[in-house]
């Protein structure tokens, strides 16, 4: 605290207190009043006025009088302090952090949420697959079961007719062992046309789906005619409907003889000459091949079958040519005969 202030206001209060007492002893005296009584509150008023005259000097001395060496620096004007109505600003932050986390979590809830959507409409959707298949499985385990009977009755049936195509075989074996062969001289052409006349005979065939193409200067085969035409028989019965090409062509001292089928496979063709082949559909077809083979081995030839030029089977016949002074036997017509 300056001093100076302080004594100048004490001796003003001490003077002015004084002037007010002197003044008061022109009044009336004071019953119980004292010399020492006065003198304290002479003392006290002045004590008074000097902290008063102190206290108000003492700012105003500062403020014109700055300290000595630092520059004159206004006063700080003291800020306002926040407004009770207005949150506090860490309050503000976090309110809008946590808005922004609810944001974020009500995101991902609901892409969760769609997520879930989406799995419960594929687990349906994989209900209704595994149901269906299940159905498929079973039709499919019944249809396999029905075919399984059947394939399983087919191969009895199968079986059986093996059975009866070997008797029926080796009955055929004997009963062409057992023949007595008539063989002569026999004109190849004038054999192959009546074979295609007797092939136009059946059912859906005509004669135009059969050619004949026999080279010129060809000589005469030793052979029986009935059994040359049974054999020729069985060759044209095991092709289709498409046209059948009837050939021949020397060979030496033997004389080939071909049916052609277009439409036979020589796989299937193959199958035609195993006389145990595992189709009964044409059993009847491979035994008539299997006896004209035995056929053509009695009369000192040969039976084979063969790719085609082009496609499809070819059956060759050969057999040996006549000699010289035999006579010419000529095809006639003869009964349709289905051994």
């Amino acid at each position: 605290m300056n001093r100076r202030p302080f004594f100048w206001g004490l001796i003003l209060g001490t003077l002015a207190t004084r002037l007010v007492i002197g003044r008061l002893f022109d009044l009336p005296a004071v019953p119980d009043m004292t010399t020492f009584v006065i003198d304290a509150l002479v003392a006290s008023a002045g004590l008074g006025t000097g902290l008063v005259v102190a206290a108000w000097a003492l700012p105003l001395k500062t403020a014109r009088r700055p300290s000595a060496g630092a520059p004159a620096r206004p006063s700080p004007s003291p800020s306002p302090g926040p407004s009770p109505e207005a949150p506090l600003p860490s309050l503000e932050a976090r309110l809008d952090e946590a808005h922004r986390q609810l944001a974020v979590r009500s995101e991902q809830l609901a892409f969760v949420r769609e997520l879930l959507l989406t799995r419960t409409v594929d687990m349906d959707r994989l209900a209704t697959e595994l149901q269906a298949e299940r159905a498929r499985f079973a039709d499919e385990e019944t249809r396999l079961s029905g075919e399984l009977a059947r394939r399983t009755h087919e191969t009895e049936a199968l079986q059986a007719e093996a059975a009866r195509l070997r008797a029926e075989l080796d009955l055929s074996r004997a009963e062409a062992k057992a023949l007595v062969l008539e063989p002569e001289a026999v004109d190849v052409e004038s054999a192959l046309r009546q074979a295609a006349r007797e092939g136009a005979e059946r059912p859906q065939r005509r004669l135009s789906d059969f050619l004949v193409a026999a080279e010129p200067g060809l000589p005469l085969v030793l052979a029986d005619r009935a059994r040359l035409a049974q054999i020729l028989d069985a060759l044209v019965q095991c092709g289709g409907a498409a046209e059948t090409v009837l050939s021949a062509r020397p060979a030496g001292k033997f004389v080939a003889l071909g049916v052609a089928h277009p439409d036979l496979t020589v796989a299937d063709g193959a199958r035609l000459f195993d006389p145990l082949a595992a189709n009964g559909e044409d059993g009847a077809t491979r035994v008539r091949l299997a006896l004209a083979r035995s056929l053509a081995t009695l009369s000192g030839g040969e039976l084979t079958v063969t790719a085609g030029e082009v496609a499809g089977t070819v059956f060759t016949l050969t057999l040996p040519t006549a000699a010289r002074g035999e006579g010419v036997a000529w095809p006639r017509a003869r009964p349709r005969t289905d051994a």
